[in-house]
């Protein structure tokens, strides 16, 4: 086996290893965040937001889901 063999070897182990799961805190609504405009979920005050038209879009993935949709419209014509 040469070098990178075993370093490959190595770095595969690693990753094999199970890292413990942590558990996914639900949110309670307080009914004062913002909609977003495609898909329709709360926005939460830590995450990113943009505005386009007077609706709120997320950042990830709803912004970029809708800039590639209007690129592909914009070609399909």
């Amino acid at each position: 086996m040469g070098f990178l063999d075993k370093l490959i070897k190595v770095f595969r182990k690693e990753h094999k290893e199970e890292l413990p799961k942590e558990s996914v805190e639900q949110r309670e609504l307080t009914g004062d965040e913002p909609i977003c405009g495609l898909c329709e979920q709360p926005i939460f005050p830590e995450q990113r937001s943009k505005k386009f038209q007077d609706k709120i879009f997320h950042i990830k993935p709803c912004w970029f889901k809708l800039q590639k949709e209007a690129e592909r419209q914009r070609w399909d014509l």
